[in-house]
């Protein structure tokens, strides 16, 4: 749900996880797969739809995990190969959505219920 550019990859995989919980909930699409140990149908009630500016309804604060989330995204060094000055514009981001909730930073999230 980003309105800027978007990995294919990503988006794709996006699709195919929300394409799949169509089905997953649908007794009759492939019954013989419920008689699997531990299967059950999918009861999803909302999916949180990240990196949106679209109107975001959910902000989390996530500012007592900040640390952890920047050494997770460190942790990839290919993408991110000048440290944390490649994540500048993550931390702006962050930032801004933290005024919402007057903390330091937050993700954003737009919710898309599902039935």
């Amino acid at each position: 749900f980003w309105t800027g550019q978007v990995h294919p990859d990503h988006r794709a995989a996006g699709q195919a996880a929300l394409d799949a919980y169509m089905p997953s909930k649908m007794p009759l699409y492939r019954p013989e797969q419920l008689r699997e140990p531990g299967a059950g149908l999918g009861v999803l009630k909302r999916v949180f739809l990240f990196s949106t500016s679209r109107e975001p309804d959910v902000f989390v604060d996530v500012s007592a995990i900040y640390e952890t989330k920047l050494a997770a995204c460190m942790a990839h060094r290919s993408q991110f190969p000048n440290g944390l000055e490649s994540l500048e514009w993550l931390q702006r981001w962050d930032e801004e959505r933290g005024t919402v909730l007057g903390v330091s930073r937050a993700e954003s999230f737009r919710t898309m219920e599902v039935w």
